[in-house]
């Protein structure tokens, strides 16, 4: 039998001895690895040198080749990469807590030598946690020096030691555990993200400059920043960010656009349009380097293969596909206008346009008007259920814009019939657009606009006396009895609030009209009111005003703003200044100054010539939501315990009406995970997925009678003092319908590390 090497009695004593360094710590871990293209030899063979990841594990490896003669071929067999080492540590702790929570990090030392070891591990002091230290009595004190424990590893063996620690900064902080004896040693380093307390808020100043082309002008703006008095403490960070380029902030957050989610046919294309008017104004102004070619192509592809999921088998498509009643007029229009424009950066099966416009021709009323036949989820889209003209226009835009998809010359007669139908339509009966319904009117001036129809000059100065001009600026706010929506500031109000999702659609469709109609020095205050209402990630309020609106910017900015850029830019904000020089060689830059402060108030100072954008965004967490609630939101805990809980949670909507598609996103408690079969099949739910530290839970809609189902929860890893989890609930498409409530266990409210650590004590 070996002998045991045994057991030092203190760490001073093990690290008196002649322990091994450290070489490399290893915090290299992704979840995907070694996606690469090369080009075979003529042998038949190629050999790709790379570094392999630090995770401790087996990869799966499988290839597939091309060739224009021999066609695609595949590897029958996949191969295993094992990645191996005799002596490692692994760490085992959330991937994310919560300000103020006890985080048990647990430190396994894997032991494959020939012989047993003792073993030093070490987790350092930080300025960004403290360890807590257990005594024998369970009494926890706080230390901020090297946390240190010495342990014996068995030969083919493990051990695993904790150290306690609570975080005291916000944001990703370091954990880095190392584990040292006299024959080998290893450390590894991974993220703990860190959230603060409360609820994410935000808003953002936005700053357009335009000193025009001569270098003699000058601007200068001061803005007052005030908080509302519940701000979490430590929560706040400020950010200011210029760019030459007016598209600069949305080219930058393709990926960021929408930060919603993406859980159906309706919401995919609602993120796709964006990256393609981007990529489209990108390649028509010469700005698109391979880089962004390569980005926006994979995001469109994406896109694209995942779009096709939702045609159903008559060539329509809908949110869910073949899973609903009926194909969504609306929404096949819109993904023909898409895949159409796709075409120069992916492949688009023609036979997919061909479809589509066949099903919509069949579906055309003989007055060459247009119906929806499946289920809109959008509230504003809901409308063309009533408003004939709406939705005529709409699927006519998609249907000009396809006359040049390669059919047969029956079908290309029927298309052209069904486009001089719906003008037809559309002349005749614009007359019957009510007062109020201001999205029809500019949908329907922009689509005989661009069908040449002469009636199209008396829309358009409809259009008009419907717009509102101030300080500059020319919009269209529509009549507040047109859509159910709450203030979503109704006890404090920021520096700037960005307008509704409606007024932000009806907008842009008005800045294309002013596009079609070549219009550009008059469409700049239309321009300058759109640039004010975009959020800190380069979108809108909402999913279709994002859309149409980069629709319009991209059109507008690339036929209007001439190129040129020379500007020098101060930002003072307290007692700190910024500069950011824009020039044409960096106008898509986007500049930024980060602050871990809100200043009082800030003043941007420009000279020189061209434009620019800068904003000002202001990130913070609040106690409750700002607004009065759209939604009733209650919860319930059952079956309490400390390592599983139940939940239920009750919504009922309290607005006129019903609501549109809701999603609800129940915050998970730290160290936990959802069981997703938990929530089950309730009548009303769409579908469940886990998003981080959320389980979005989809509703078609929520109506005036609660809605509840329950979800369970199980222990993943070791957190106590567990803070309150959130369950934000907010309407898709109109976001400031929107309500929070919170719910908390109080087995984890109370608990302490020897509960969820019975080995981390040693109490008497």
């Amino acid at each position: 039998m070996m002998p045991t090497t045994p057991v030092p009695n203190s760490v001073d004593e093990l690290k008196d001895k002649p322990l091994k360094e450290v070489n490399r710590v290893r915090n290299m871990f992704p979840e995907t690895w070694l996606w690469v293209n090369t080009t075979v030899g003529a042998n038949g063979s190629a050999t790709i040198r790379t570094i392999v990841p630090d995770t401790i594990t087996s990869w799966i490896t499988t290839a597939f080749a091309t060739n224009s003669k021999t066609g695609l071929g595949i590897t029958p067999s996949s191969k295993k990469l094992t990645v191996f080492r005799s002596f490692f540590v692994s760490l085992t702790m959330p991937s994310s807590v919560v300000r103020g929570e006890h985080v048990v990090i647990q430190a396994s030392v894997f032991n494959y030598l020939s012989s047993d070891v003792s073993v030093l591990v070490s987790l350092p002091g930080s300025k960004e946690y403290t360890s807590l230290v257990i005594g024998d009595d369970g009494s926890e004190s706080m230390s901020s020096g090297d946390a240190e424990k010495a342990v014996i590893v068995k030969s083919q063996g493990q051990t695993a030691v904790y150290f306690p620690i609570i975080p005291l900064a916000i944001g990703a902080v370091n954990i880095e555990v190392s584990a040292r004896s006299t024959l080998a040693a290893d450390a590894v380093r991974r993220q703990l993200i860190v959230e603060a307390e409360g609820v994410p808020t935000e808003f953002s100043v936005p700053v357009f400059i335009n000193l025009g082309s001569n270098g003699s002008n000058v601007f200068t703006q001061t803005f007052p920043i005030s908080m509302p008095d519940d701000v979490i403490d430590g929560s706040t960070r400020t950010q200011v960010k210029v760019t030459g380029d007016i598209l600069g902030p949305s080219i930058n957050g393709l990926e960021f656009l929408l930060r919603i989610p993406t859980g159906c046919g309706e919401q995919n294309m609602i993120k796709l349009a964006p990256d393609l008017y981007i990529a489209n104004y990108l390649t028509a102004s010469g700005q698109i380097t391979p880089a962004m070619h390569t980005r926006v192509k994979h995001l469109i592809e994406t896109g694209y293969q995942r779009e096709l999921t939702y045609q159903r088998s008559d060539g329509s498509f809908s949110a869910f596909g073949n899973s609903d009643g009926a194909g969504s007029t609306w929404l096949t229009a819109f993904v023909l206008r898409v895949f159409h424009e796709a075409r120069p950066y992916v492949y688009v099966d023609d036979g997919v346009l061909q479809r589509a416009i066949n099903w919509i021709i069949d579906h055309q009323n003989q007055d060459g008007s247009f119906n929806e036949f499946g289920h809109i989820y959008d509230q504003e889209m809901k409308h063309f259920k009533d408003h004939s003209n709406g939705l005529t226009s709409f699927v006519l835009l998609s249907l000009l814009e396809n006359a040049d998809v390669p059919v047969s010359q029956n079908q290309k007669n029927s298309l052209q019939w069904a486009i001089g139908n719906a003008t037809d339509f559309l002349e005749n009966n614009h007359h019957n657009i009510t007062t109020d319904d201001y999205l029809s009117l500019t949908l329907t001036c922009l689509a005989l606009t661009k069908a040449g129809s002469p009636v199209a000059d008396t829309l358009f100065t409809a259009v008009m006396s419907k717009s509102t001009t101030e300080h500059g600026m020319t919009f269209w706010k529509t009549p507040t009895g047109s859509t159910s929506t709450i203030d979503p500031y109704s006890r404090w109000r920021p520096t700037h609030v960005r307008a509704r999702p409606i007024d932000i659609h009806v907008t842009s469709y008005a800045l294309l009209v002013y596009s079609a109609r070549g219009l550009l020095q008059e469409g700049m205050e239309v321009l300058h009111w759109l640039t004010r209402q975009r959020n800190p990630y380069g979108g809108f309020a909402s999913t279709q005003d994002t859309v149409v609106g980069l629709q319009a910017m991209t059109e507008f900015v690339h036929q209007a703003v001439p190129a040129g850029y020379d500007l020098h830019l101060e930002v003072r904000a307290q007692h700190t200044e910024a500069h950011f020089n824009v020039t044409t060689s960096n106008s898509l830059v986007l500049q930024s100054k980060d602050y871990s402060y809100v200043p009082p108030e800030v003043t941007f100072s420009a000279t020189g010539k061209g434009v620019a954008v800068a904003e000002l965004d202001v990130f913070f967490n609040v106690e409750s939501d700002l607004g009065e609630p759209a939604f009733e939101v209650s919860t319930v805990l059952l079956d309490d315990y400390l390592n599983s809980f139940k939940v239920m949670i009750c919504t009922r909507w309290l607005l006129p009406g019903e609501s549109g598609m809701v999603v609800q996103e129940v915050g998970i408690p730290s160290g936990f995970a959802p069981d997703m079969t938990s929530v089950g099949h309730v009548a009303g739910i769409k579908r469940s997925e886990q998003k981080g530290r959320y389980l979005d839970i989809y509703f078609d809609k929520i109506t005036k009678n609660s809605l509840c189902y329950t979800v369970m929860f199980d222990r993943q890893s070791k957190v106590a003092h567990s803070q309150p989890s959130y369950v934000i609930t907010q309407d898709y498409y109109e976001p400031s319908n929107r309500a929070t409530a919170s719910y908390q266990s109080l087995s984890l409210k109370n608990s302490d590390v020897c509960d969820v650590c019975p080995d981390c004590c040693h109490k008497a």
